[in-house]
């Protein structure tokens, strides 16, 4: 015998089987600053990074990366600077060639809330998008 749902019911159990559910898919707090326009490797030979009280800081070399922070690199130019784990109120950077100043900037971050899991469940983290120019 072959039962028949009522539509009501049978779209019930569809929007069951759609429902999404929250997983431990999630992303890192932090931020990320593009370089604009990027800055030439050969062009730069450290990087300091002020998060709040804290700082990162070592030695740049083209297509390397930095202990506490990851460079993007493409083609032999620096395009962009990212810090994980971390919320800080004041950041400032700087890119410099021995002693002087290539490029700085201080920033006071603002923070995205992420939902790798959609707008339904918690939020995973909160990253800033900074840009550093000329």
């Amino acid at each position: 015998m072959i039962k028949v749902l009522p539509l009501a019911g049978l779209m019930g159990l569809l929007s069951l089987s759609c429902a999404s559910e929250c997983t431990d898919m999630g992303c890192l707090s932090g931020l990320d600053v593009e370089l604009r326009p990027p800055v030439d490797g050969s062009g730069v030979s450290s990087l300091k990074v002020r998060l709040d009280n804290a700082e990162i800081a070592c030695s740049v070399a083209p297509e390397a990366n930095c202990d506490g922070a990851r460079l993007s690199w493409e083609g032999g130019q620096l395009r962009a600077i990212s810090v994980d784990k971390v919320r800080p109120e004041q950041v400032e950077i700087q890119l410099l060639q021995g002693d002087e100043v290539v490029r700085s900037a201080t920033f006071t971050p603002t923070y995205v809330a992420q939902y790798p899991n959609g707008t339904d469940c918690p939020a995973a983290c909160e990253r800033s998008q900074l840009v550093l120019g000329d």
